[in-house]
């Protein structure tokens, strides 16, 4: 995966969805070169290194880090044999504006870098140095958990000024299908909360407190935030946060989804209203609201077209059982613009114009500035084993539509895991992993590119 899923931003300037060629490299030769791999790591059985890529903040002095890290898709992630995942190393690159790179791991982390599931990167300390969290990951999240179904626990890295990170257990049995760090109570510290609607609620120094899943009774129909994927903003701007939860299921006993749905919360973070959002492009067409097609994985708050007002990117693929228990290649990014008043629109043929639909969907996507518009775009990265089209940027026309920046060159590049770019003022050199023979190679280019809307 590769993901900031707590970053906003808005739009950039001019034209319509659709197309394009190629982004033009910054270097003489248009061919991606890279250096020699960055890092061999063995590649345990079931452990797959492609899911996470990260950048952070690990100095005060704008050094340039991606933090790596993967989970095992072995039987802890398999609803039927709920047995625990073994803890995954994390590692940390440092990418050189020369495209050089090295292992900076055990600097950082120490010598216990291990991670139970997916991270996520944010300041938790408030020092100006990035900390890392991890909750135990488990998929098929829609059935709550029951007495004899293993629950995870979580581990947080915090930083220490001259010091490695410290590592410690989080309160709170678990297993998360998605996390998000926000300010959910308003006291100027970040929280984490997950899919599951469980919440830990930072005390500003990095310590966190459990506050397990709500059902809230007293409302008709009852609301209980358990889902798939989770993100949060101010949509109505009001100065308070609320949840949005996809997948969602309808209670806490039945499996059938309510699709996409924003939470509003009291005092105490319990939901007291929710607002269901246009259904999933992927379920358009579907005929049977119980049999759901589309796979809500993730979603991302931003201002799309820079009206004050959040929008939403719903991240989708087809559900396996609606392919004859099959993972196809048919990834979807919904575009919903607020309105205003819990009213979105599905602006999503227009908006991502040209989306193919043989693309591999981006469980976590990277909003980041690519042409240098000051606008933030939308990266997706994603695993691609063979077709060579997931890695895809994605230019803001500042009007709540996208142009595609074709990656031919990128790809060409040879990669079958995700790619992340890194920016050095308005160019990128680019992360990436090759897997062959058990080992993940990691790779930095060392030519460097700048994106062009065509």
């Amino acid at each position: 995966m590769i993901g900031a899923l707590t970053a906003c931003g808005g739009g950039g300037g001019g034209g319509g969805g659709g197309g394009g060629g190629p982004p033009t490299s910054a270097a003489t030769d248009p061919t991606p070169t890279s250096v020699s791999a960055s890092l061999i790591l063995n590649t345990p059985a079931g452990l797959n290194y492609s899911t996470m890529f990260m950048p952070a903040k690990f100095d005060a002095v704008g050094g340039k880090y991606i933090v790596v890290s993967g989970i095992y898709l072995a039987s802890g992630n398999i609803e039927s044999a709920p047995i625990p995942n073994p803890d995954a190393p994390i590692r940390i690159l440092k990418v050189n504006s020369d495209g050089t790179s090295a292992d900076v791991t055990a600097k950082i982390l120490g010598d216990n870098a291990t991670t139970p599931g997916n991270i996520d990167i944010a300041d938790f300390n408030g020092d100006g140095i990035d900390d890392i969290v991890s909750l135990y990951t488990k998929d098929f999240p829609f059935v709550d958990m029951s007495g004899n179904e293993f629950r995870g626990v979580g581990a947080v890295f915090l930083s220490r000024p001259g010091l490695t990170h410290s590592r410690s257990v989080l309160a709170g049995e678990s297993w998360s299908h998605n996390t998000t760090v926000a300010d959910l109570n308003n006291d100027g510290s970040l929280d984490i909360i997950n899919s599951r609607g469980q919440k830990w609620l930072n005390n500003g120094r990095g310590n966190f407190t459990f506050h397990d899943h709500l059902y809230n009774l007293n409302t008709s129909p009852g609301l209980w935030m358990n889902g798939s994927g989770v993100c949060v903003g101010d949509f109505n701007n009001t100065g308070r946060k609320q949840v949005v939860i996809t997948d969602l299921a309808v209670d806490p006993t039945q499996a059938p989804i309510a699709d996409t749905v924003i939470f509003e919360l009291d005092s105490s973070l319990s939901p007291v209203a929710s607002h269901t959002l246009p259904v999933p492009v992927l379920d358009r067409n579907t005929t049977d609201p119980t049999k759901e097609v589309s796979h809500d994985v993730r979603c991302v708050t931003t201002d799309l077209n820079r009206d004050g007002k959040l929008d939403l990117l719903v991240l989708s693929r087809p559900n396996a059982q609606s392919r004859n228990n099959r993972w196809t290649d048919e990834g979807r990014v919904q575009v919903l613009i607020n309105r205003g008043n819990w009213m979105f629109d599905d602006t999503t043929d227009t908006a991502m114009a040209n989306y193919p639909t043989n693309v591999s969907i981006s469980y976590t996507p990277v909003t980041i500035d690519l042409d240098g518009d000051s606008i933030l775009d939308l990266w997706l990265g994603n695993p691609d084993f063979s077709s060579g089209k997931a890695n895809q940027a994605w230019l803001n026309n500042d009007s709540g539509t996208f142009t595609r920046s074709s990656q031919s060159t990128i790809d060409g590049i040879g990669a079958n895991g995700p790619i992340i770019p890194v920016g050095f003022g308005n160019t990128f050199a680019f992360v990436y992993s090759k897997f062959s023979n058990s080992q993940t190679s990691f790779f930095v280019t060392s030519s460097k590119y700048t994106f062009k809307k065509y």
